[in-house]
Protein backbone atom coordinates (compact mmCIF):
# COMPACT_ATOMS: atom_id res chain seq x y z
CA UNK A 1 0.00 0.00 0.00
CA UNK A 2 2.67 2.57 0.84
CA UNK A 3 4.85 1.38 -2.27
CA UNK A 4 1.69 2.09 -4.20
CA UNK A 5 0.90 5.35 -2.82
CA UNK A 6 4.74 6.60 -2.98
CA UNK A 7 4.46 5.51 -6.79
CA UNK A 8 1.66 7.48 -7.31
CA UNK A 9 3.01 10.36 -5.63
CA UNK A 10 5.97 9.89 -8.29
CA UNK A 11 3.33 10.26 -10.97
CA UNK A 12 1.57 13.48 -10.18
CA UNK A 13 5.26 15.03 -9.80
CA UNK A 14 6.34 14.33 -12.83
CA UNK A 15 3.11 14.91 -14.58
CA UNK A 16 2.93 18.49 -12.70
CA UNK A 17 6.34 19.35 -13.42
CA UNK A 18 6.37 18.41 -17.37
CA UNK A 19 3.00 20.51 -17.47
CA UNK A 20 0.78 17.70 -17.63
CA UNK A 21 -2.62 19.38 -16.02
CA UNK A 22 -2.47 22.16 -18.65
CA UNK A 23 -1.54 20.06 -21.25
CA UNK A 24 -4.87 18.09 -20.38
CA UNK A 25 -6.64 21.32 -20.22
CA UNK A 26 -5.62 21.57 -24.01
CA UNK A 27 -6.73 18.19 -24.98
CA UNK A 28 -9.80 18.80 -22.97
CA UNK A 29 -10.34 22.47 -21.86
CA UNK A 30 -13.85 23.68 -21.05
CA UNK A 31 -14.60 20.76 -18.67
CA UNK A 32 -16.47 22.16 -14.94
CA UNK A 33 -14.86 20.47 -11.75
CA UNK A 34 -16.73 21.46 -8.35
CA UNK A 35 -14.93 21.14 -5.35
CA UNK A 36 -15.92 20.46 -1.46
CA UNK A 37 -13.91 22.49 1.19
CA UNK A 38 -15.05 22.02 4.81
CA UNK A 39 -13.58 23.23 7.77
CA UNK A 40 -10.94 26.25 6.75
CA UNK A 41 -9.20 26.66 10.63
CA UNK A 42 -6.17 28.63 11.05
CA UNK A 43 -4.58 26.14 13.01
CA UNK A 44 -1.66 24.37 10.88
CA UNK A 45 -1.00 21.39 12.96
CA UNK A 46 -3.39 18.77 14.26
CA UNK A 47 -2.82 16.61 17.92
CA UNK A 48 -4.47 12.99 17.93
CA UNK A 49 -7.32 12.01 15.94
CA UNK A 50 -8.36 15.51 15.77
CA UNK A 51 -8.68 15.91 11.72
CA UNK A 52 -7.92 12.55 11.53
CA UNK A 53 -10.04 12.63 7.95
CA UNK A 54 -8.46 15.67 6.52
CA UNK A 55 -11.57 17.69 6.11
CA UNK A 56 -9.62 20.60 7.61
CA UNK A 57 -7.47 22.44 5.47
CA UNK A 58 -5.27 25.33 7.44
CA UNK A 59 -6.26 29.03 5.76
CA UNK A 60 -2.65 29.20 4.31
CA UNK A 61 -2.81 26.38 2.26
CA UNK A 62 -6.18 27.18 1.07
CA UNK A 63 -5.29 30.41 0.02
CA UNK A 64 -2.04 29.21 -1.92
CA UNK A 65 -4.80 26.64 -3.98
CA UNK A 66 -6.97 29.94 -4.64
CA UNK A 67 -3.95 31.70 -5.60
CA UNK A 68 -3.63 28.40 -8.20
CA UNK A 69 -7.03 28.74 -9.51
CA UNK A 70 -7.07 32.50 -9.91
CA UNK A 71 -4.23 31.80 -12.07
CA UNK A 72 -4.73 28.81 -14.04
CA UNK A 73 -8.75 28.39 -14.17
CA UNK A 74 -12.14 30.00 -14.79
CA UNK A 75 -13.69 30.23 -11.74
CA UNK A 76 -17.63 30.25 -11.65
CA UNK A 77 -20.83 29.96 -9.72
CA UNK A 78 -23.07 27.23 -10.18
CA UNK A 79 -25.82 29.44 -11.60
CA UNK A 80 -23.32 30.25 -14.15
CA UNK A 81 -23.21 25.99 -14.67
CA UNK A 82 -26.94 25.99 -14.81
CA UNK A 83 -27.97 29.23 -16.73
CA UNK A 84 -25.27 31.55 -18.17
CA UNK A 85 -22.98 29.24 -20.71
CA UNK A 86 -21.67 32.67 -21.97
CA UNK A 87 -19.33 32.50 -18.33
CA UNK A 88 -17.99 29.17 -19.18
CA UNK A 89 -14.11 28.94 -20.71
CA UNK A 90 -14.10 26.48 -23.49
CA UNK A 91 -9.68 26.28 -23.36
CA UNK A 92 -9.64 26.17 -19.03
CA UNK A 93 -11.20 23.54 -16.30
CA UNK A 94 -14.06 25.82 -15.10
CA UNK A 95 -14.36 25.45 -11.61
CA UNK A 96 -16.78 25.67 -8.95
CA UNK A 97 -15.74 25.91 -5.53
CA UNK A 98 -18.09 24.94 -2.32
CA UNK A 99 -18.17 24.69 1.51
CA UNK A 100 -20.06 22.21 3.33
CA UNK A 101 -21.13 22.48 6.93
CA UNK A 102 -21.61 26.05 7.94
CA UNK A 103 -18.46 26.74 10.04
CA UNK A 104 -17.88 29.66 11.62
CA UNK A 105 -14.28 29.66 9.79
CA UNK A 106 -16.23 29.48 6.43
CA UNK A 107 -16.38 33.01 7.24
CA UNK A 108 -13.40 34.90 8.77
CA UNK A 109 -11.08 32.83 6.45
CA UNK A 110 -12.68 31.57 3.41
CA UNK A 111 -14.79 34.37 2.58
CA UNK A 112 -11.95 36.78 3.31
CA UNK A 113 -9.89 35.04 1.18
CA UNK A 114 -12.08 34.58 -1.78
CA UNK A 115 -13.17 38.76 -1.51
CA UNK A 116 -9.43 39.31 -1.82
CA UNK A 117 -8.55 37.05 -4.88
CA UNK A 118 -12.51 37.94 -5.88
CA UNK A 119 -13.67 34.31 -6.57
CA UNK A 120 -16.86 33.26 -5.89
CA UNK A 121 -17.99 30.23 -3.98
CA UNK A 122 -21.13 28.35 -2.67
CA UNK A 123 -21.79 27.55 1.28
CA UNK A 124 -23.91 24.56 1.97
CA UNK A 125 -25.95 25.10 5.35
CA UNK A 126 -27.11 22.58 7.85
CA UNK A 127 -29.79 25.08 9.64
CA UNK A 128 -29.41 23.05 13.64
CA UNK A 129 -25.83 23.87 13.13
CA UNK A 130 -26.26 27.64 12.19
CA UNK A 131 -29.85 28.54 13.32
CA UNK A 132 -30.00 26.72 16.56
CA UNK A 133 -26.67 26.18 17.47
CA UNK A 134 -26.66 22.25 17.87
CA UNK A 135 -23.21 20.89 17.24
CA UNK A 136 -22.46 18.97 14.68
CA UNK A 137 -22.53 15.36 15.08
CA UNK A 138 -19.25 14.17 13.97
CA UNK A 139 -17.53 17.15 15.98
CA UNK A 140 -19.40 15.95 18.90
CA UNK A 141 -18.01 12.78 18.20
CA UNK A 142 -14.17 13.66 17.63
CA UNK A 143 -14.12 16.20 20.82
CA UNK A 144 -15.76 13.49 22.96
CA UNK A 145 -12.60 10.48 22.20
CA UNK A 146 -10.34 13.40 22.26
CA UNK A 147 -11.31 14.54 25.97
CA UNK A 148 -12.47 11.21 27.17
CA UNK A 149 -10.04 10.79 30.53
CA UNK A 150 -10.55 7.12 30.84
CA UNK A 151 -8.03 4.60 30.31
CA UNK A 152 -10.81 1.84 28.83
CA UNK A 153 -14.18 2.10 27.66
CA UNK A 154 -16.80 -0.16 26.90
CA UNK A 155 -19.87 0.43 24.81
CA UNK A 156 -22.70 -1.78 23.57
CA UNK A 157 -24.89 -1.09 20.17
CA UNK A 158 -27.40 -4.02 18.94
CA UNK A 159 -25.57 -6.74 18.26
CA UNK A 160 -22.02 -5.81 19.22
CA UNK A 161 -20.14 -5.29 22.51
CA UNK A 162 -16.69 -3.90 22.09
CA UNK A 163 -13.96 -2.55 24.53
CA UNK A 164 -11.60 -0.29 24.21
CA UNK A 165 -8.29 0.67 25.27
CA UNK A 166 -7.64 4.17 24.52
CA UNK A 167 -3.71 4.31 27.02
CA UNK A 168 -2.32 5.44 23.17
CA UNK A 169 -3.58 6.56 20.26
CA UNK A 170 -4.01 3.47 18.18
CA UNK A 171 -6.77 2.68 20.87
CA UNK A 172 -8.33 6.32 20.40
CA UNK A 173 -8.89 6.19 17.02
CA UNK A 174 -10.00 2.51 16.90
CA UNK A 175 -12.97 4.12 19.08
CA UNK A 176 -13.56 6.65 16.46
CA UNK A 177 -13.85 5.16 13.69
CA UNK A 178 -16.28 2.31 15.18
CA UNK A 179 -18.34 5.26 16.60
CA UNK A 180 -18.01 7.10 12.71
CA UNK A 181 -18.82 4.00 11.19
CA UNK A 182 -21.38 3.25 13.22
CA UNK A 183 -23.45 6.77 13.43
CA UNK A 184 -23.34 6.32 9.17
CA UNK A 185 -24.36 3.24 9.12
CA UNK A 186 -27.64 3.39 11.79
CA UNK A 187 -30.81 4.70 11.15
CA UNK A 188 -30.62 8.53 11.42
CA UNK A 189 -33.48 8.86 13.72
CA UNK A 190 -31.27 6.70 15.88
CA UNK A 191 -28.44 8.43 15.38
CA UNK A 192 -28.57 10.41 18.55
CA UNK A 193 -29.45 7.69 20.84
CA UNK A 194 -25.84 5.89 19.49
CA UNK A 195 -24.34 9.24 20.61
CA UNK A 196 -25.43 9.70 23.92
CA UNK A 197 -24.66 6.44 24.89
CA UNK A 198 -21.46 7.07 23.87
CA UNK A 199 -21.07 10.39 25.60
CA UNK A 200 -22.14 8.38 28.93
CA UNK A 201 -19.57 5.63 28.52
CA UNK A 202 -16.90 7.87 27.74
CA UNK A 203 -18.27 10.64 30.74
CA UNK A 204 -17.93 13.74 28.00
CA UNK A 205 -20.64 16.81 27.61
CA UNK A 206 -21.72 17.73 24.14
CA UNK A 207 -23.15 21.21 25.25
CA UNK A 208 -22.54 23.42 22.92
CA UNK A 209 -20.69 26.22 25.51
CA UNK A 210 -17.82 22.83 25.57
CA UNK A 211 -16.90 22.44 21.93
CA UNK A 212 -17.74 25.90 20.93
CA UNK A 213 -14.58 27.02 23.46
CA UNK A 214 -13.07 25.25 20.31
CA UNK A 215 -13.41 27.80 17.72
CA UNK A 216 -13.10 25.01 15.12
CA UNK A 217 -16.43 23.35 15.96
CA UNK A 218 -18.31 27.31 16.12
CA UNK A 219 -20.90 27.60 13.47
CA UNK A 220 -21.19 30.78 11.34
CA UNK A 221 -23.61 33.33 13.26
CA UNK A 222 -26.73 34.98 11.41
CA UNK A 223 -24.95 38.25 11.07
CA UNK A 224 -22.17 36.58 9.49
CA UNK A 225 -24.60 34.63 6.95
CA UNK A 226 -26.35 37.61 5.99
CA UNK A 227 -23.02 39.91 5.53
CA UNK A 228 -22.28 37.11 2.99
CA UNK A 229 -25.38 36.96 1.32
CA UNK A 230 -25.14 40.59 0.26
CA UNK A 231 -22.48 39.84 -1.68
CA UNK A 232 -22.12 38.85 -5.08
CA UNK A 233 -19.59 36.77 -4.98
CA UNK A 234 -21.65 33.81 -2.56
CA UNK A 235 -24.75 31.25 -3.32
CA UNK A 236 -26.06 29.69 -0.27
CA UNK A 237 -27.05 26.20 -0.77
CA UNK A 238 -28.96 23.69 1.87
CA UNK A 239 -27.34 21.24 3.70
CA UNK A 240 -30.18 19.49 5.11
CA UNK A 241 -31.70 20.57 9.05
CA UNK A 242 -29.75 17.82 11.23
CA UNK A 243 -27.21 16.55 8.46
CA UNK A 244 -28.66 13.13 8.67
CA UNK A 245 -27.41 10.65 6.28
CA UNK A 246 -30.72 10.83 3.88
CA UNK A 247 -30.21 7.08 2.52
CA UNK A 248 -30.73 6.36 5.61
CA UNK A 249 -33.83 8.33 6.36
CA UNK A 250 -37.97 7.40 5.82
CA UNK A 251 -39.61 9.67 3.13
CA UNK A 252 -41.31 11.68 5.81
CA UNK A 253 -37.69 12.07 7.64
CA UNK A 254 -36.23 13.37 4.60
CA UNK A 255 -39.26 15.55 3.12
CA UNK A 256 -38.60 17.16 6.46
CA UNK A 257 -35.21 18.24 6.20
CA UNK A 258 -35.04 18.87 2.50
CA UNK A 259 -38.34 21.51 2.67
CA UNK A 260 -37.56 22.69 6.54
CA UNK A 261 -33.92 23.54 5.76
CA UNK A 262 -34.69 25.37 2.85
CA UNK A 263 -37.21 27.61 4.44
CA UNK A 264 -34.88 28.19 6.84
CA UNK A 265 -32.12 29.42 4.90
CA UNK A 266 -34.60 31.98 2.47
CA UNK A 267 -36.02 33.41 5.46
CA UNK A 268 -32.02 33.81 7.03
CA UNK A 269 -30.36 35.19 3.87
CA UNK A 270 -33.80 37.04 2.45
CA UNK A 271 -32.75 34.98 -1.08
CA UNK A 272 -34.26 32.11 -3.07
CA UNK A 273 -32.42 28.84 -2.02
CA UNK A 274 -32.17 26.51 -5.04
CA UNK A 275 -29.53 24.46 -4.46
CA UNK A 276 -28.76 21.09 -2.20
CA UNK A 277 -25.59 19.79 -0.83
CA UNK A 278 -25.88 16.19 0.34
CA UNK A 279 -24.88 15.63 3.27
CA UNK A 280 -21.96 12.85 3.77
CA UNK A 281 -22.92 12.25 0.16
CA UNK A 282 -25.33 9.41 0.90
CA UNK A 283 -28.32 9.86 -0.83
CA UNK A 284 -30.58 7.53 -3.17
CA UNK A 285 -33.41 8.04 -5.69
CA UNK A 286 -36.28 9.36 -3.33
CA UNK A 287 -33.82 11.75 -2.00
CA UNK A 288 -33.52 13.01 -5.03
CA UNK A 289 -37.07 12.99 -6.34
CA UNK A 290 -37.65 14.83 -2.76
CA UNK A 291 -35.39 17.46 -3.77
CA UNK A 292 -36.65 18.57 -6.73
CA UNK A 293 -40.75 18.00 -5.49
CA UNK A 294 -38.86 20.57 -2.53
CA UNK A 295 -38.03 23.29 -5.24
CA UNK A 296 -34.51 22.24 -5.59
CA UNK A 297 -32.94 22.87 -8.96
CA UNK A 298 -29.97 20.56 -8.43
CA UNK A 299 -28.15 18.33 -6.29
CA UNK A 300 -24.94 18.03 -5.95
CA UNK A 301 -23.47 15.31 -4.62
CA UNK A 302 -19.93 13.96 -3.26
CA UNK A 303 -19.62 11.82 -6.28
CA UNK A 304 -16.06 12.51 -8.24
CA UNK A 305 -16.30 13.54 -11.40
CA UNK A 306 -17.10 16.45 -13.72
CA UNK A 307 -20.38 18.60 -13.67
CA UNK A 308 -22.20 18.75 -16.95
CA UNK A 309 -24.38 22.04 -17.90
CA UNK A 310 -27.95 20.96 -18.10
CA UNK A 311 -27.76 18.25 -15.27
CA UNK A 312 -29.70 18.12 -12.21
CA UNK A 313 -27.48 16.10 -10.56
CA UNK A 314 -24.12 17.06 -9.92
CA UNK A 315 -20.65 15.63 -9.16
CA UNK A 316 -18.31 16.90 -6.41
CA UNK A 317 -14.62 16.16 -5.49
CA UNK A 318 -13.54 16.75 -2.25
CA UNK A 319 -9.75 18.52 -1.03
CA UNK A 320 -8.42 17.04 2.27
CA UNK A 321 -5.15 18.01 3.71
CA UNK A 322 -2.58 15.80 2.67
CA UNK A 323 -3.13 17.07 -0.75
CA UNK A 324 0.18 18.67 -2.05
CA UNK A 325 -0.15 20.88 -4.61
CA UNK A 326 0.36 17.88 -7.37
CA UNK A 327 -2.71 15.95 -6.37
CA UNK A 328 -4.78 19.59 -6.34
CA UNK A 329 -3.72 20.32 -9.39
CA UNK A 330 -4.66 16.79 -11.01
CA UNK A 331 -8.00 16.80 -9.35
CA UNK A 332 -8.65 20.31 -11.11
CA UNK A 333 -7.37 19.14 -14.50
CA UNK A 334 -6.12 15.63 -14.53
CA UNK A 335 -4.48 13.73 -16.23
CA UNK A 336 -3.12 11.53 -13.79
CA UNK A 337 -5.65 10.47 -11.70
CA UNK A 338 -7.88 10.05 -14.19
CA UNK A 339 -6.39 8.00 -16.62
CA UNK A 340 -5.48 5.45 -13.67
CA UNK A 341 -9.51 5.20 -13.30
CA UNK A 342 -9.97 4.66 -17.16
CA UNK A 343 -7.10 1.97 -16.32
CA UNK A 344 -8.99 0.58 -13.13
CA UNK A 345 -12.24 0.09 -14.91
CA UNK A 346 -10.75 -1.67 -18.13
CA UNK A 347 -9.13 -4.08 -15.99
CA UNK A 348 -12.60 -4.58 -14.10
CA UNK A 349 -14.73 -5.13 -17.47
CA UNK A 350 -12.11 -7.66 -18.44
CA UNK A 351 -11.92 -9.44 -15.50
CA UNK A 352 -16.08 -9.81 -15.71
CA UNK A 353 -15.34 -11.37 -19.03
CA UNK A 354 -13.81 -14.07 -17.71
CA UNK A 355 -15.37 -14.53 -14.79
Amino acid sequence: MRTRSTVLRGLLGISYRFGGPFIWDIVRGGRVKILIYHSIPNQRRFEGIANHYGYSIPAQDFEQQLIYLSRHCNVIRVRDLLTDNSALSSTKTNVIITFDDGYENHYLNAYKLLERYTLPATFALPTAFVCNNEPLWDDIIEYAVVHCTKSRVRLQWEDEDREFVLADFSGRLELYNWLMRKTVQVDQMRRDELIGLALEELGASAEPENLFEDENYRPLNKNQIRKMAKSNLVEFASHSVHHYFLSRCGIEEKRMELRESKSQIEELTELPCTLFCVPGGAYDSEALEEAFSAGYECVLTSDSGTASHGNRVLNRNGIYNHYDIHKFADIVHGPVLEMLEVTRRARGAVRALFN
